[in-house]
């Protein structure tokens, strides 16, 4: 298998945060992420555009939510342990300061990856910049940048 070239790749290892979508775990890169946040979700969101499944003000930044497991196309709500989840928050993206925020189900925590090593997503794989191993797990790498503009 090949790898996939990275214009900015170097011999250290990269932290990315780790988390869950029903039972996928995916990764992005820790660089431009501000805030790790409990939230209860409430049905409101299950009739929401999953792009923009609502707003919520973090230390006074708006922060617009993503409902990253409908925008992979998991419809069911209910979550084993109820339904507390994550939203990953990032940097502001646009000239108004508006953050967006990733809501997952639940978050792994930070590791540190070897960048050489992420394999080509696959075609049917949407925002992934690749693949790779994570403490014994195939993990998708998330292009952060691709989801939140």
């Amino acid at each position: 298998m090949t790898t996939v070239p990275s214009p900015d790749s170097t011999d250290e290892p990269e932290p990315v945060l780790t988390f869950d979508v029903r039972e996928t775990q995916y990764c992005t890169a820790v660089e431009r992420i501000t805030t790790v946040l409990g939230v209860t979700v409430n049905d409101a969101l299950e009739d929401a555009d999953p792009w923009h499944a609502g707003d919520v003000v973090v230390d006074g930044t708006r922060v617009r939510v993503v409902d990253l497991p409908r925008v992979f196309g998991a419809h069911a709500r209910a979550l084993p342990g109820g339904d507390e989840r994550k939203l990953v928050v990032f940097e502001p993206v646009d000239d108004a300061g508006t953050s967006s925020g990733w809501l997952v189900d639940a978050v792994g925590g930070v590791r540190s990856v070897d960048r050489s090593t992420l394999l080509p997503a696959r075609a049917s794989e949407r925002f992934v910049r690749g693949r790779l191993e994570v403490d014994g797990t195939t993990t998708l790498w998330l292009d952060e940048r691709a989801i939140n503009g």
